[in-house]
């Protein structure tokens, strides 16, 4: 089809490019003439249900599908590269199968899905950027790639459903707040080096607590001994929490730490920090 077509069926096109898609369709199959899904195209649109990319889809840009809310399927063919910032963020999305042809997959792109309980990811991605499924409170189960690198800060934070995660060998760094959750069972094992769990504490290089899993309604934590140092977010979503109390080891906390912990909480401390 023409742009001249494309447009008549709802669908702005410049040069293989989706800019804003105005029709009333609930299903979508893409034309084959778009390869790249604009930023913005489909945001907040409240009527689509399902989509059906092409085999010739390379990019979905930043925010393509943002707050689609009732968005429950979507179907992605080989050949698509990346998909771009908070591209699938706040969307009604259940279950999704990531094409292996997708190398990168960029921060927060599936934020927000509520709904999400199951994801596949390409065996291809080396990396899982930050946020990336924050606050997918359903998600109940994800194998990561056997070559993952790394995984990024508050990557997995909010997932309270996710019951069990092996993390592979090859992964060498692990951000800050990854894993942090409440109302979790979350167990994970750890293939590689430098990371372990012990109880509802997330141990990184240099005895550094880089993620908690415990219960919201929790109003006291003591940190384990020989803790050096605490992350960034790591108690952030805690907001009954009203006291911490520290071993002599502690030399470091981040100043994020326990942001957004706005109830009356007092810090009792074993030691005077710097």
């Amino acid at each position: 089809m023409t742009e001249e077509e494309l447009f008549k069926n709802g669908y702005e096109v410049k040069e293989g490019k989706l800019l804003r898609y105005f029709g009333f369709c609930t299903s979508i199959e893409l034309p084959q003439e778009i390869n790249v899904l604009g930023e913005n195209c489909f945001a907040y649109n409240e009527d689509i249900n399902s989509f059906t990319g092409s085999k010739n889809l390379k990019i979905i840009e930043q925010n393509a599908f943002y707050g689609c809310c009732n968005l429950e399927r979507v179907c992605l063919c080989n050949g698509l590269e990346r998909i771009e910032k908070r591209a699938f963020s706040s969307c009604g999305l259940k279950d999704i199968s990531i094409p292996q042809s997708v190398k990168e997959i960029e921060e927060k792109a599936f934020s927000g899905c509520h709904s999400l309980n199951k994801i596949k990811l390409p065996e291809t991605l080396e990396s899982i950027s930050d946020n990336l499924f924050d606050s997918c409170g359903e998600l109940k189960r994800i194998d990561l790639p056997e070559h993952l690198i790394s995984i990024g800060k508050e990557s997995f934070a909010g997932c309270n459903k996710l019951e069990s995660l092996t993390v592979p060998k090859s992964v060498v760094k692990i951000g800050d707040n990854a894993f942090g959750s409440y109302f979790s069972e979350l167990r994970i094992k750890f293939n590689c080096n430098n990371y372990r769990q012990d109880e509802n504490f997330i141990f990184g290089p240099d005895e550094k607590i880089i993620s908690y899993i415990g219960y919201k309604s929790e109003n006291e934590i003591a940190i384990p001994e020989n803790t050096k140092s605490i992350g960034a977010f790591v108690f952030s979503r805690f907001s009954e929490l009203e006291s911490v109390i520290f071993p002599a080891s502690v030399e470091e906390i981040d100043e994020t730490a326990f942001m957004y912990n706005f109830g009356n909480y007092s810090l009792k401390l074993r030691k005077k920090l710097n």
